[in-house]
């Protein structure tokens, strides 16, 4: 039923995937557009729910791109999101962003700047990389789990949410995992566990 309403709507908020509630003001919010950019945004917001559960954050998913856009004249203008729609999803200007693409990181940007919003940070395809490994290609565009965590964790930082310390020690551990991958990845040319054996698991809330 949740997929159907959302194939139909073409966007929704995702209730098991975030910890604030409805109407409920957020530090920040993740979203995604594709299958993979969705499986590496989901991890993310886990990691950073792990370490730092008070963290109130809403996961939006996006199938239908068209219903962000603001333009006058186009074919699906009646799909367009309403500018209150649009700040329910994702909140007003300058709240952070933290979205997963499955395209060019600057169509999400133009949309956002269209919409006026100023917190959006982008991770897509970056045209980078060479024949390697499933992850490796994710990673070699920043969209992967622990690049868009890191983000999500210095963002928290800023805005004063969480001390210098716990961000500096996450911030390490990913970057450790991120050496961790290159070091596994050119010379056994496999992909690492924290990656290969993720599951989903219930945040804590």
């Amino acid at each position: 039923e949740e997929a159907e309403k959302l194939a139909t709507d073409g966007i929704a908020t995702i209730d098991w995937a975030s910890t604030a509630k409805e109407g409920e003001a957020v530090d920040l919010v993740f979203a995604s557009a594709g299958a993979e950019p969705t499986i590496e945004t989901l991890a993310a917001l886990h990691l950073v729910n792990e370490v730092y559960p008070q963290a109130k954050f809403r996961y939006v998913n996006v199938v239908e791109l068209g219903r962000l856009q603001k333009k006058k004249g186009a074919l699906n203008q009646e799909r367009q999101l309403s500018d209150a729609e649009f700040e329910k999803y994702f909140g007003p200007s300058g709240t952070p962003v933290i979205f997963g693409f499955h395209g060019y990181e600057d169509l999400i940007e133009s949309i956002f700047y269209q919409r006026g919003h100023q917190g959006l940070i982008v991770h897509g395809y970056r045209e980078d990389g060479d024949i390697t490994t499933t992850y490796d290609m994710r990673v070699y565009s920043e969209l992967d789990r622990f690049h868009q965590a890191m983000d999500a964790m210095q963002v928290l930082y800023v805005d004063r949410k969480v001390n210098q310390a716990l961000a500096k020690a996450f911030i390490d551990k990913m970057k450790r995992i991120l050496d961790k991958h290159f070091e596994v990845t050119r010379n056994d040319g496999v992909d690492i566990p924290e990656f290969t054996d993720w599951t989903w698991s219930d945040l804590k809330k």
